[in-house]
């Protein structure tokens, strides 16, 4: 073993010296790259997004299981002695009724609501008549003033009051099966069809809700068609002619007021014991007949309002 000499040592020590100072110098280099700047800004922290506004949602559009409820809390309100549901002007309804569900109507039919195919001439012929009322009929007044008001003090008012009074009806349809709120035909229940000796049903058919326009000749909610029935002659190949299925109406409107003020009116003419039959204001704005075999549109009238 060699023993260090002077020259030796002092090597060594410079060597040290020298990587003591190189590792200094590589800490300090790698601290100024890796610690932030003084005067750098930290980045920005996201901001969430603002929540987009609500949508309002579109009116809802009554159907037929909104009137059958609104018609029953009426006829409830009506046996009860409590006032019937208002703030029902101006709602928006749209309602289907299903009629010749027995098949077509014989040649000499005068049903006020028919159709029927001749199968030869490929020609499908449709009548559909509203229903008509009096004012009266239902226990109503007439709105003497044609505007709300009773028009006194102008004898030439109370004049044609009197006049329009004599002239104002009501027409619409009756609601078949009011309750039920399928706007298709009832099946046909199994079994032999009724034999014509066979003993009459335990009880008639009720009719109980009815829908009406409000028709006076002041225009008030008369339209181009008063008292004309809807009427509709298409030829339509034989697969294409009506079904089990029957037709149906579709009645697009609004919901209107009768001359008390109200939508809604409830008798009871044959007393308590009977059920109310009740009966909505609407004016319509579009009458459809439609195969609900093939859901086509066969026929469409515009209710156009004729202003007084």
């Amino acid at each position: 073993m060699r023993e260090p000499n002077l020259r030796t040592s002092r090597l060594a020590i410079a060597g040290g010296l020298v990587a003591a100072l190189a590792l200094a110098g590589g800490g300090f280099l790698l601290g100024r790259s890796t610690s932030p700047r003084p005067d750098s800004a930290p980045p920005p922290a996201l901001q969430p997004a603002p929540p987009s506004p609500a949508q309002p949602e579109p009116p809802h559009i009554l159907g037929r299981a909104d009137l059958l409820a609104l018609a029953a809390k009426a006829a409830d309100a009506a046996a009860s002695g409590q006032a019937l549901p208002t703030g029902l002007q101006g709602k928006r309804f749209e309602l289907a009724l299903p009629f010749g569900c027995a098949g077509p109507a014989a040649a000499d039919s005068a049903a006020p609501v028919r159709w029927r195919y001749d199968a030869a001439q490929q020609t499908l012929r449709v009548h559909v008549a509203p229903a008509r009322w009096s004012l009266a009929d239902w226990g109503l007044a007439p709105d003497k003033g044609g505007d709300g008001t009773s028009g006194e003090g102008d004898t030439g008012v109370d004049a044609r009051a009197g006049e329009a009074a004599g002239q104002a009806r009501l027409e619409g349809f009756w609601i078949e099966r009011p309750w039920s709120s399928a706007e298709t035909c009832p099946p046909v229940p199994p079994g032999p069809a009724a034999s014509e000796g066979a003993s009459a049903p335990l009880l008639p058919p009720e009719q109980t809700l009815a829908f009406a326009q409000w028709r006076t000749e002041a225009g008030r909610t008369d339209t181009a068609r008063a008292g004309r029935a809807y009427d509709l002659v298409k030829r339509l190949a034989p697969d294409a002619a009506p079904g089990p299925k029957g037709l149906r109406i579709r009645l697009i409107g609004r919901v209107a007021r009768l001359p008390d003020g109200g939508s809604l009116r409830c008798t009871q003419a044959a007393g308590p014991g009977q059920r109310p039959v009740c009966l909505l204001a609407v004016t319509l704005d579009e009458v459809r007949i439609e195969n609900p075999a093939d859901e086509a549109v066969l026929g469409t009238w515009a209710e156009a309002i004729v202003q007084p």
